[in-house]
């Protein structure tokens, strides 16, 4: 089993971004979907999308960000 590879220290890269971003935005993760606010960067994952995702137990979902509010709106996959 594979388990997440962070540093084992605080390199600084979030506090060396922060000034010149307002998000950042990952995905992939499957199941996981989750936005909060660091050092005034909104962080935004998404969990995974695509008809063909692994995990057919959780529904395939994209995240639009809107640039000028840095509001998100999450949207639902229906798979067949």
């Amino acid at each position: 089993m594979r388990t997440p590879c962070p540093p084992h220290i605080n390199t600084g890269e979030l506090e060396q971004l922060a000034p010149y971003v307002k998000a950042m935005c990952f995905g992939h993760d499957h199941m996981n979907t989750f936005e909060t606010v660091i050092n005034g960067v909104r962080l935004i994952q998404c969990g995974g999308s695509g008809d063909n995702s692994y995990d057919r137990d959780y529904p395939s979902n994209v995240k639009l960000l809107d640039t000028d509010t840095l509001e998100t709106r999450t949207f639902y996959i229906n798979k067949i």
